[in-house]
């Protein structure tokens, strides 16, 4: 429901939308200023009335002002939509593609955004680099320290926080994340304990690119 707040000869209305997916609430704002011959009655009514349009034109799209950036539309669209009618996997995998999209396109307002910026921001998607999700290896150095270390290898991994699974594998040469190279390298206070798997696996393949 639309609050009303009276600012000097006018008034400005508030239309509450929820929350964004950091949790920021979010909120439009207008403001309305009374006719001179207006009654209080007559004020009333009207002011009542613009609030309603005000909050169904935001509840309902139509309000995508000059101030609306590409980003700002992403929340309003998983608060409206998104978080209540996507699957909880369906809606996290989008939620991490729209990331590409708020870090390259996400501060360009709304009404400004053309096909220019779209095909833009594709090429470089192709480019190497892009992926946030690559994949590395251990070198014979990573062995050598775990095996020099006076922790055993279960003690390692509580220490870094990570699967001893993922330890294991990691020592087995197996690919691991880049979130697991921090934890070790952070582990250890070394930043030669693994490298990239392959020379294109910081590309995002053809089947990511196409969705």
């Amino acid at each position: 429901m639309a609050t009303i707040t009276k600012r000097g000869g006018g008034y400005k209305i508030t239309v509450s939308l929820g929350y964004d997916v950091s949790g920021r609430q979010i909120r439009k704002h207008c403001t309305w200023t009374p006719k001179e011959n207006m009654t209080e009655n007559q004020i009333k009514k009207e002011l009542e009335r613009q609030a309603v349009l005000f909050e169904e034109k935001c509840k309902t799209g139509q309000l995508l002002n000059n101030s609306m950036t590409l980003s700002d539309f992403i929340d309003y669209w998983f608060t409206e939509y998104g978080n209540n009618h996507l699957k909880e996997t369906t809606r996290q995998c989008y939620l991490d593609l729209m990331e590409r999209v708020r870090i390259a396109m996400g501060h360009i307002k709304l009404y400004k955004l053309n096909p220019n910026h779209i095909m833009a921001f594709y090429n470089n998607l192709a480019e190497t680099g892009i992926r946030n999700d690559a994949k590395y290896k251990a070198t014979g150095v990573f062995n050598d320290v775990v095996k020099q270390s006076p922790l055993s290898e279960l003690q390692i991994s509580e220490k870094a926080n990570i699967g001893i699974t993922t330890l294991k594998s990691a020592l087995q040469g197996k690919c691991v994340s880049k979130k697991t190279v921090d934890k070790l390298t952070k582990c250890f206070n070394r930043n030669d304990l693994f490298t990239a798997a392959a020379k294109d696996n910081n590309k995002l393949s053809q089947n990511t690119l196409s969705k």
